[in-house]
């Protein structure tokens, strides 16, 4: 994968990250009077980026460990059968030269977009919903409809979020398993764990 579509990537999660952690300190404090900033914006703004990139490869570190296992059961499922014992980090090794690594590269950076999505709306609704609690005995600085809508969109790009992890996933684990088999010279029919396009039973072959 580009270096600059990494960074771009990993640049995104981190912004995303920041949203929860900036709902956090809003929420109590306030938004801070930056007017003593005037003339440092672009040092500011480069300061902000650095931070989201810091915080970026943080969320994508975790967002990996988290999920790792389901991960795991994905490949297990909808990987060719030849080939779910081995790693799938070896298998796009081996793809270095195939045609398909530029559409598998594609596949998985939105992967790693959709897994960061769920990981940050789940820190922005547990932060909503802190506020909500916490606004019944102290004041909080967040308007209290917008903390709802903010719980309210976070529960739903969860879902969305995950769904779309979870389809991208089942193309891609097809897809490499597919490829490395034809770039080894053995074709065969993409038969899955599932059996999703085995022949069915008594079929002729």
């Amino acid at each position: 994968m580009a270096t600059t579509a990494l960074f771009a990537e990993i640049l995104v999660v981190g912004l995303l990250t920041m949203f929860g952690i900036a709902l956090a300190v809003v929420s109590l404090v306030g938004i801070p009077d930056l007017a003593g900033l005037k003339g440092w914006e672009l040092l500011g703004t480069v300061g902000i980026l650095s931070l989201a990139y810091v915080l970026g490869i943080s969320a994508d570190r975790l967002a990996d460990t988290w999920s790792d296992s389901a991960d795991r059961k994905l490949w297990k499922k909808f990987g060719h059968v030849d080939v779910i014992t081995m790693s799938r980090d070896e298998l796009r090794l081996r793809l270095k030269e195939s045609p398909a690594l530029p559409w598998l590269d594609y596949a998985r950076s939105r992967r790693r977009i959709a897994r960061a999505a769920v990981l940050d709306a789940v820190l922005a609704a547990v932060v909503a919903a802190g506020s909500l609690v916490l606004s019944i005995r102290i004041t909080i600085h967040v308007p209290r409809e917008l903390l709802w809508l903010v719980l309210i969109v976070g529960a739903l790009v969860i879902c969305i979020s995950t769904y779309a992890w979870r389809r991208i996933g089942k193309t891609y684990f097809k897809l490499l398993s597919l490829a490395y088999l034809v770039g080894e010279g053995r074709p065969a029919p993409l038969t899955t764990a599932e059996d999703e396009y085995a022949a069915p039973a008594g079929a002729a072959p």
